[in-house]
């Protein structure tokens, strides 16, 4: 027995042993994972301004002019909030986070800059850098980031994770260390804002990503928003370019009449005249030969990238009808190159008839019939006259007398022109009307007098017109002929090269702005002011409505809160709000846009300020402003 005993005991301890050295031979053949690095994660809220030293812009070797340009709109999208909206918060992020207390998964940047709305076609950009200011991180250690083309339109107010754009191709990756210290970080895109410039792509601006599958709980980085940022520490894009040669372009270089003998004459055909330059040029054209046949309707005119104009041909019928008759068309204006366009005049019994293509031009429709919509956006922060803002504050009003520039009405005319652009499609041979967005230096006094008048060349009764303005305005101090003033003093808004001391230049004051919009047709013109003192800007005119941002007495805000001015932040809201179209006819119209931003407003305001600031309704007929996205009227 004892025996048996021992034996059994022998071999348990054998066993036992040989199941130790086992266990020790796959520990060593398969050693547990690592622990993770220690994460890395620091935040800094945003401080107005950055502190002194740190540099906003670059030293950089310019081949060309360079120009700034500060984001119009800017938003992060989150994975953990798929339909949430983040164009107001004062950050974005680009990476991967499953560890801060926002716990965002995945997330992006967006951002919009407008470059192409003043470069025009033919501009050479020798550099283009994208900036973002860091204040925030989370890794552990290095990782890339990239910036992308975004490939479809996007609203800084209601972009989500669910309705974001697609991201295209990447540009201008770089990597970004962990521990970051503070500051700029740049993005080389110039292949990309060349692109714009030469129409292989639309631009609907940047998306920045960052590692959205890291192996640990986070990796991204967080950078200040136009909001955050302010002046001096918002995205912006440094630009080195050259303008091209400053010239006359035409639609057609060749034009070409076919007349049967036994028809009417030849079907009318036009051309679009424009510069490649911004400023307006007066413009001739004259024909060379051929004059007992060929017509121009019109011999001169004005033209810039930004107005384009038309000139329309006719051709007579001669005598006897047969044969063929050439000429040139020479147009001609100082300081540009000229343009010559042939003209072909083919006459005699043919088989068929050729009708000739009529161009249509940036209005949307043929040339002389008018556009169904037109849409004129002004808006100026940079003022060519006063100096930055000295010091930042989260509200700021928009009244002359501050004598410094704005914030954020460049980000409001932005907002408005992606809103428009969404709601009605692109403008141009395939759109539906004419939108003509003027902001910054081309929001000069002579860009919207003309504006205005290229508005009434272009609009009959049933045309919709809508007008919007975002700056400073005010009142200028006297009533001057016609005296039709209740307060004693006429009201003003002030554009680019306005000059406010030591008198006033430039302005746009309230009685020429109501004779000029007097000269129109349409039943449907909706006017809008976001400035100060907005609702002393009457406009004298049947079949009108006219929206202000505020009373005749009061001061209109714009807030780095919201990055817009409050007015248009709201009306911004309700244009893409559906429970803002209260009487369900599927358009948002001016009365309703009014409903919706007048106790928001004022609300806002009171809270922050413990003032009024009242908007203020004055019209004739409720005009239809915007479509209900999605919505089968009833």
């Amino acid at each position: 027995m004892k025996n048996k005993q021992v034996i059994k005991l022998g071999v348990i301890l054998i066993s036992t042993l040989f199941l130790a050295l086992l266990s020790t031979q796959l520990v060593e053949a398969n050693p547990p994972d690592p622990p993770p690095p220690t994460l890395v994660w620091q935040k800094r809220e945003p401080i107005f301004p950055p502190p002194e030293g740190e540099a906003w812009s670059p030293e950089i070797a310019a081949q060309g002019l360079v120009r700034t340009f500060k984001t119009v709109a800017d938003a992060e999208v989150r994975q953990r909030n798929p339909t949430t909206n983040y164009g107001i918060e004062p950050t974005m992020g680009a990476g991967y986070d499953n560890y801060t207390a926002e716990r965002r998964l995945r997330h992006r940047s967006l951002l919009d800059f407008n470059v192409a709305t003043f470069l025009p076609p033919g501009t050479v950009i020798h550099q283009a850098t994208l900036r973002l200011y860091m204040v925030g991180y989370c890794d552990t250690g290095s990782t890339t980031y990239r910036a992308h083309r975004i490939s479809s339109d996007w609203s800084e107010m209601g972009v989500t994770w669910n309705n974001q754009p697609p991201l295209a191709e990447g540009y201008g990756s770089r990597v970004i260390p962990a521990p970051s210290p503070w500051g700029w970080y740049t993005f080389n895109v110039t292949s990309l804002v060349q692109a714009w410039i030469n129409g292989v792509y639309p631009e609907y601006g940047i998306m920045i990503q960052g590692p959205e599958s890291p192996p640990y709980a986070c990796a991204f980085r967080d950078f200040l928003t136009k909001g955050g940022g302010g002046v001096s520490s918002a995205p912006e894009l440094i630009v080195d370019y050259t303008l091209p040669a400053p010239a006359i372009n035409v639609s057609k270089n060749n034009v070409t009449f076919f007349h049967q003998c036994d028809t009417p004459g030849p079907i009318p055909q036009t051309i679009a005249v424009q510069s490649n330059d911004a400023t307006l040029h007066n413009w001739t054209a004259s024909v060379t030969g051929g004059s007992g046949w060929l017509n121009l309707g019109k011999t001169g005119g004005k033209t810039s990238f930004i107005f384009p104009d038309q000139l329309e041909l006719s051709a007579s019928q001669t005598t006897p009808c047969t044969g063929t008759r050439t000429a040139q068309i020479q147009l001609a204006a100082t300081g540009l190159a000229s343009k010559t366009v042939n003209v072909t005049f083919y006459q005699g019994d043919f088989h068929q008839i050729y009708l000739p293509v009529i161009f249509k031009n940036s209005d949307g429709g043929s040339v002389g019939s008018p556009s169904p919509r037109i849409i004129l956006l002004i808006g100026v922060a940079d003022y060519q006259n006063l100096p930055a803002p000295a010091s930042f504050s989260v509200l700021s009003a928009r009244q002359p007398n501050k004598t410094q520039d704005l914030m954020y009405s460049r980000a409001d005319v932005g907002g408005m022109n992606n809103t428009m652009e969404m709601a009605f499609g692109p403008v141009g041979p395939s759109g539906s009307g004419s939108l003509i967005f003027l902001a910054e230096e081309f929001a000069t006094k002579a860009n919207v007098d003309y504006a205005i008048e290229y508005v009434d060349e272009r609009e009959d009764a049933d045309t919709e017109v809508l007008i919007y303005f975002s700056g400073h305005g005010g009142p200028v101090g006297v009533d001057a002929n016609p005296v039709d003033e209740l307060d004693g003093t006429d009201e003003m808004i002030g554009v680019y090269d306005t000059g406010f001391s030591p008198s006033l230049t430039n302005a746009v004051i309230d009685d020429d702005f109501k004779a000029r919009l007097a000269n129109l047709e349409t039943e449907h013109l909706a006017v809008i002011f976001d400035t100060c003192h907005g609702g002393g800007m009457e406009v004298s005119q049947s079949h009108r409505a006219v929206l202000a941002a505020s009373r005749e007495d009061q001061g209109s805000w714009e807030s780095a809160e919201l990055e817009h001015g409050v007015f248009t932040y709201y009306m911004l809201q309700a244009m893409h709000t559906p429970a803002a179209d209260t009487n369900g006819d599927c358009w948002i119209s001016i009365q309703e846009i009014y409903s919706y931003v007048y106790n928001r407003v004022y609300n806002y305001i009171w809270a922050r300020e413990g003032i009024a600031q009242n908007p203020y309704l004055d019209m004739t007929t409720d005009v239809k402003v915007i479509p209900v996205s999605g919505c089968s009227p009833p």
